[in-house]
């Protein structure tokens, strides 16, 4: 085998391993889409639950992009907001056993970051509806959390929630009843 000929394929075998090694950290530089398991706590009248979440995000919305539903809840209220964003297909949110429509997820990057702002619809419980609870007023579920390139993130998670626009123009998440919680471990698949 000539020199030439050696050197090269040297410098292949040496270069593999390097090749090898690159390709993990070009699966962390994916774009907001993505699948990323966690556990969620939450607090409520009947003590903390812990759970396993799996969240499927596709086809987030900037924030630029979601100012337009603002005007929507500014004029129309809860109501108007849940009904324009119902159906929306961008991911799924799987609450232990449970799996609920996201209707709006923000993405937004920060650094090696992603942060993700989310809203689902929820479902009424038979008795909220049946005997016209105050949690009537609350009709979404909302979830904020950060992935990092590297590692685990963490988040916040409120089961029953409203949305309005504050005084000074920004968005304002309301809990229900101090019901709140939130996600550790986040990690993208």
């Amino acid at each position: 085998m000539s020199t030439l000929l050696l050197r090269f394929v040297l410098s292949a075998v040496l270069a593999l391993p390097a090749l090898t090694l690159s390709r993990p950290l070009l699966a962390e530089e994916k774009g907001p889409d993505g699948m990323f398991d966690a556990v969620a706590e939450v607090k409520g009248p009947q003590g903390t639950r812990s759970m396993p979440v799996t969240i499927e995000v596709r086809n987030p919305m900037t924030l630029a992009e979601a100012q337009g539903l603002r005007d929507v809840l500014e004029k129309g209220g809860q109501q108007a907001l849940a009904n324009a964003i119902r159906g929306a297909n961008r991911g799924s949110l799987m609450l232990g056993a449970v799996s609920y429509p996201l209707d709006i997820v923000v993405a937004e990057p920060e650094g090696d970051r992603w942060k993700y702002a989310i809203v689902t619809v929820r479902n009424f419980h038979w008795n909220e509806e049946a005997l016209g609870e105050e949690s009537l007023d609350f009709p979404f579920t909302v979830v904020t959390f950060e992935a990092p390139g590297f590692g685990r993130g963490e988040g916040k998670v409120m089961p029953r929630a409203a949305l309005s626009i504050g005084a000074d123009g920004r968005l304002a998440v309301e809990k229900y009843q101090g019901t709140d919680g939130r996600m550790k471990d986040v990690k993208r698949r």
